[in-house]
């Protein structure tokens, strides 16, 4: 972790307003933000102002550079430090990025999460999820209701694999998936859907399928030396409530 120096570069009309300079070289940063996996030690930056107001704390022109790092917007939190909303037209988290992300919550507190772009490493979300390490971070992180809609033209995977035409349509309510539709093509163009399922007893699923297993196995690096075939797996979804 480490201490992150911090430079105040001077007020900004008045006493709510500053900027901000910060050096996060020494900081470990895991998917705080989607696929951005940062270890400690490598070069890293972030310049914002920060806005203070009775009802919300509006971070402006954010940038974060260093290391293949370009991540450029806005966000905004309320007195509750729950996200308002984002704007980032640039996000690339990893070198070679080209997406961009947005979040907006709605009256009925919903928080709608829209990523589009052509390229995204995808390497870093998919350690940290297969891990698990965002199990306990979830189970200390506010229950947020969102819908996540996401349309990519390439995610990079491991040893070289990678998904293309990516479609993610995604719905949580009170730390449970209601709806989940997932479409793409790996290998030499196989098509890999995944969808949430009823079953007749107990609760829903995720059934995911492809007729190139080899070519998930490498992409998600469980395991590499699958060629081809026919997979079908089914899956309880992530969940906050208890077991």
């Amino acid at each position: 972790r480490g201490a992150v120096p911090i430079k105040l570069i001077g007020k900004i009309g008045s006493d709510t307003r500053m900027g901000i300079d910060a050096d996060l070289t020494p900081l470990k940063l895991d998917n705080i933000l989607p696929g951005w996996v940062k270890p400690p030690g490598k070069s890293s930056r972030a310049v914002f102002n920060v806005i203070q107001t009775q009802q919300s704390t509006r971070l402006e022109n954010i940038v974060v550079d260093g290391g293949g790092v370009s991540i450029k917007g806005s966000l905004e939190v309320d007195q509750n430090s729950d996200l308002m909303n984002a704007n980032f037209p640039t996000y690339s988290p990893s070198e070679g990025d080209k997406t961009s992300l947005r979040a907006d919550r709605g009256p009925d507190g919903v928080l709608k999460v829209t990523m589009r772009g052509d390229v995204f490493d995808g390497r870093g979300f998919l350690k940290s999820a297969i891990s698990g390490k965002e199990a306990d971070a979830k189970s200390k992180a506010k229950n947020v209701d969102f819908d996540l809609d996401v349309k990519l033209g390439a995610v990079a995977g491991y040893f070289g694999e990678a998904l293309r035409s990516v479609d993610v349509k995604l719905s949580r309510r009170n730390g449970v998936i209601r709806s989940f539709a997932f479409s793409g093509k790996l290998g030499r163009d196989t098509p890999l859907t995944a969808e949430l399922r009823g079953r007749a007893q107990g609760r829903d699923v995720i059934f995911l399928e492809t007729n190139d297993a080899g070519a998930f196995l490498r992409f998600t690096d469980t395991y590499s030396k699958v060629v081809g075939g026919q997979l079908e797996l089914a899956m309880d979804p992530p969940t906050v409530e208890p077991s």
